[in-house]
């Protein structure tokens, strides 16, 4: 009996874990930053906030929001015992930090030469990270007009 509950319950946990890890294509995420094309730049600021960056080139003038978010790595050790069948038995779990690259999304707007137009938007950086932090905004802009 106890083990046919295991057989129902791990893999319903699995399928909400991995549910709940979002994964976009690179044409999601643009096309999520084309609902912000052609706004005004004072809008992008109040959305994406104060710009990391900002520059004229060849007499465009771009802006850059930049995000970035570091895993924290964390050990941890897990002891477990149990009995199946006839017999007792036990595990340790260790699980040690890895060194990994933090997730980066950069979104750059193009302006107009009145500098208020926004006439081009681009990203660069990690598709799922980027498509979560446009998701959270849109979401956010959204809720903030109601």
């Amino acid at each position: 009996m106890m083990i046919s509950f295991y057989r129902i319950v791990i893999p319903i946990a699995l399928i909400v874990s991995l549910a709940n890890c979002a994964s976009y294509s690179p044409a999601q995420v643009q096309q999520q930053l084309a609902l912000w094309n052609n706004t005004s730049l004072e809008t992008l600021i109040g959305v994406f906030g104060v710009p990391a960056k900002q520059y004229v080139l060849e007499s465009n003038r771009y802006v850059e929001w930049i995000k970035t978010e570091q895993d924290s790595g964390s050990s941890s050790i897990s002891i477990g015992t149990g009995t199946g069948g006839r017999g007792w038995f036990s595990s340790l779990g260790v699980s040690l930090p890895i060194e990994s690259t933090p997730d980066t999304c950069v979104i750059r707007a193009t302006t107009t030469e009145n500098e208020n137009q926004v006439t081009k938007l681009d990203w660069q950086g990690d598709k799922n990270f980027c498509g979560e932090w446009l998701t959270e905004l849109t979401k956010s802009s959204s809720n903030s007009k109601e």
